[in-house]
């Protein structure tokens, strides 16, 4: 008979455990991508992770006749709602075998610890950084992950759904082949609109790197505001997230809108870099840092990672500056792909169709109302 066991904590133990067992699952998978482990180590440190300032963590691995076999985190955070405003609190970072038992025995025990800080309800999979994926992945399992985006077995939402949980959300990732038709027939060839005054159209500015951050956080903050899922995002958590930025993407990538010299709207794209952090293997130093920065500059493919405009400002001449310097990017590269958008995002689903983005991957957030202690 197998003997199932968890041990939950942010000791050392746990957390060689914690790190150690994606390999275990993933190791013979071409396809996975292998996270940098001195990057998750960071996101999951309390102490180095703004977050965590007001957020509580905990750390869950289940053991299965002494060998790890399943993982996750729950995050309460005070400032999490969901869209009935209840208490509702996080899990991440969910991996397992495929052993309803073992997820099962996992689950349990996380719960348990969400209902101890008063939590009516338990969503994921959300992981406690800015610039995370987010999701189980539903379909496509024979397809490498794009960057910012979810991998799992195929047998994932099995195990959530057999311990109770449903689909809260639906979402999608889009795709637009080079040299959309689309995009032909709507924006032509033809020189950009010329931009005029109050507004400016600019890339991120290295030179003054901080200040245009510190505005596309203003910008994503009033964008945002009305989705359960995002709350205000503080100065220095957009500052731990936003760190290794300048090794995904270019300045050009991203897009600024000023109006009198204040940033009211932005997209970001990212380079595709997964190829390059699969050969990386999750391990870090100077040669392989070396050689990834000179494969990036191969880089083919790009992520549309976000578009965010100031309410004030979405229904007027912003979204066509926007849609038309997206354009000049992405005739730059073979393929561009978004990271997740729900289906209720009715802003960015009719940005991406006037783009001829089409359905790409389908991706789902996982719930459970935890009732009273078992």
């Amino acid at each position: 008979m197998k003997r199932y066991t968890v041990r939950q904590g942010l000791d050392r133990g746990v957390m060689t455990d914690f790190l150690r067992l994606p390999k275990a699952i993933y190791g013979n998978d071409p396809l996975w991508v292998p996270p940098i482990t001195s990057d998750v180590r960071r996101t999951l440190n309390t102490a180095k992770n703004p977050y965590f300032s007001f957020a509580t963590q905990e750390r869950f691995v289940c053991y299965k006749d002494g060998a790890a076999v399943a993982r996750m985190i729950v995050i309460l955070d005070p400032k999490q709602r969901d869209a009935a405003g209840t208490k509702t609190a996080l899990f991440g970072y969910f991996d397992s075998i495929n052993d309803r038992d073992a997820a099962r025995h996992l689950l349990i025990a996380a719960e348990r610890y969400a209902r101890s800080l008063g939590a009516t309800h338990l969503e994921g999979p959300f992981n406690p950084n800015y610039y995370s994926e987010l999701g189980i992945k539903m379909d496509t399992f024979d397809c490498a992950p794009h960057f910012f985006e979810t991998y799992n077995p195929e047998y994932y939402p099995a195990l959530l759904c057999e311990a109770g949980y449903s689909i809260a959300k639906r979402l999608k990732t889009y795709r637009l082949p080079r040299w959309s038709a689309v995009i032909q027939r709507r924006f032509g060839e033809g020189a950009p609109t010329p931009v005029q005054p109050p507004y400016t159209v600019r890339s991120l500015r290295m030179n003054d790197l901080a200040r245009d951050l510190e505005q596309i956080r203003e910008v994503y903050n009033d964008a945002f505001a009305a989705n359960p899922y995002f709350h205000d995002v503080s100065q220095a958590e957009y500052a731990f997230s936003a760190k290794y930025l300048r090794y995904v993407t270019e300045p050009e990538l991203t897009t600024i809108v000023e109006v009198d010299g204040k940033a009211v709207a932005v997209t970001q794209l990212m380079q595709e870099v997964n190829p390059l952090l699969r050969i990386m293997n999750g391990k870090t130093g100077p040669l392989r840092f070396l050689r990834y920065q000179r494969d990036r500059k191969l880089v083919r493919s790009a992520v549309f990672y976000a578009i965010g405009i100031k309410k004030q400002y979405q229904r007027s001449y912003v979204m066509g500056l926007l849609l038309r310097r997206n354009v000049e990017i992405f005739r730059n590269f073979d393929e561009v792909t978004t990271t997740w958008v729900s289906d209720d995002d009715t802003f960015m689903l009719n940005y991406t169709n006037r783009l001829g983005f089409v359905p790409d991957r389908s991706f789902a957030l996982f719930k459970k109302e935890l009732g009273h202690h078992e």
